[in-house]
């Protein structure tokens, strides 16, 4: 709140308040002058003392009026403060899957699980561009002459058809009902040697399809403990394709088999959302080799 005082006939205040005050007390000096008139006048001794007494105290009133105290309120500024919108809460981020295995030169077909029996099913599809077929069939050699003389494996050679390593493209199947029923080979340097001659000569061939590969894998005399698929992409967008699979393997060695799964794509595509899906269901490794240049540079 501001306080302000008036105080005598022509205080030093605001303009406004100075000209109130002068119109205020124009009446009593009307009284004033009319006495002073009156004033030689014999008989107007006391009209005159009477009218001045009156003009005076008017006056007086009017001063003793204005040196009352006025106060006057003072708004007090309000002071507004916008509503914000409520802070949006953070979405919920689920944690990324896993990612996939490194793969250094000469691991694509191996695996920390140890294995008396391996298949190696590798992709020779048009799809397989040169860099990826050599960079296969390095890593797939490497395998090959890694393997303890004790154990026993199996090559198996696929794109729309499916074949073991030692037969000719003419003795591939393409039907589940065409399945042989092969032995496994031992490890021992002669058939090893034959087994790189086979890789370094195969060739690409026409279509890809992944379930008689599998299954010519789980139709030799004795279920494999390890399988490695190697595959570029799949042709199919059936989504029951993953559930085929695992249902085989685990029915054909009683959840014994483990599927090792290598995709050479992009990890966002299809098919390598179907590979880490296969190992995962079947307690195998899930690797991927995205830029197969880089990785043989290595």
């Amino acid at each position: 709140m501001a306080n302000f005082t008036t105080k005598g006939i022509f205080p030093e205040m605001d303009s406004g308040i100075s000209q109130l005050l002068l119109s205020t007390i124009s009446a009593p000096r009307i009284f004033l002058d009319v006495g002073l008139l009156l004033r030689e006048a014999p008989w107007s001794q006391w009209v005159f003392l009477g009218i001045s007494g009156l003009g005076i105290g008017l006056l007086v009133a009017r001063v003793l009026y204005y040196q009352v105290e006025v106060t006057v309120p003072v708004i007090e500024p309000v002071t507004i403060t916008p509503e914000l919108p409520p802070t949006p809460q953070p979405l919920l981020h689920l944690p990324p899957p896993p990612p996939a295995l490194p793969v250094l030169p000469g691991s694509m077909f191996t695996s920390t699980a140890v294995s008396a029996r391996t298949a190696f099913i590798m992709d020779v599809s048009y799809s397989m561009n040169p860099d990826q077929l050599a960079l296969s069939k390095e890593e797939l050699k490497s395998a090959i002459v890694k393997l303890p003389a004790d154990s026993e494996y199996q090559v198996i050679f696929f794109s729309g058809t499916a074949r073991f390593a030692h037969q000719s493209q003419a003795e591939a199947v393409k039907r589940a009902e065409d399945l042989p029923v092969e032995k496994w080979l031992k490890a021992t340097p002669k058939n090893k040697k034959a087994t790189l001659k086979a890789i370094d000569q195969v060739r690409k061939s026409r279509g890809t399809v992944w379930q008689i590969p599998i299954m010519l894998a789980m139709n030799l005399e004795s279920s494999p403990d390890s399988i490695y698929f190697h595959t570029d992409g799949a042709k199919t967008s059936n989504t029951q394709l993953v559930d085929e699979i695992v249902t085989l393997v685990k029915e054909k060695s009683d959840g014994r088999t483990k599927i090792h799964t290598i995709a050479l794509m992009a990890a966002k595509s299809k098919g390598a959302k179907y590979l880490q899906a296969i190992a995962e269901q079947t307690g195998g490794e899930y690797k991927l080799v995205s830029n197969t240049r880089f990785l043989r540079q290595r």
